[in-house]
């Protein structure tokens, strides 16, 4: 019995693959980021915090008023804000920020203007990126 029970667990593991696909972890209700300037944005999750990637970010001025609202949400991206808040810069994915990334010509930096999408900045087309070296390529097809 513990002789078939051994050989059936070798065989299950020698059969399966060993790539493990990197699921995100979920989100925090809310991402916050704010200016030297005193400016502010506050991106909330539709979910309270959850898997979904939808959701309202709203910046604010220095005197806490608000200055426009759009329909996105940052999630783990890195933000960077105009000392105005007119700009916003996103950094990487919404899942993993700007530290892991998909292998390609994917959009890398999202540039809003105003709330609205100005420019999608690509990795290959708008920045000349190199190929991603097969070796850093990890499970679900992210690299680091």
């Amino acid at each position: 019995m513990m002789k078939s029970l051994l050989l059936l667990v070798v065989s299950v593991l020698t059969s399966s693959s060993y790539v493990h696909a990197m699921r995100p972890a979920r989100f925090d209700e809310e991402y916050t980021f704010t200016a030297p300037t005193g400016v502010r944005l506050v991106s909330t999750n539709d979910e309270g915090g959850g898997l979904s990637t939808q959701g309202v970010t709203t910046v604010f001025g220095a005197d806490g008023g608000t200055l426009y609202e759009m329909p996105v949400f940052t999630g783990r991206r890195k933000i960077d804000l105009s000392p105005n808040g007119s700009v916003i810069v996103l950094d990487g994915n919404i899942y993993y920020g700007s530290n892991i990334m998909r292998p390609g010509d994917g959009v890398v930096t999202q540039v809003y203007l105003e709330g609205e999408l100005w420019k999608d900045v690509r990795y290959i087309t708008d920045l000349d990126g190199e190929p991603i070296d097969s070796g850093r390529i990890r499970g679900g097809g992210w690299a680091t």
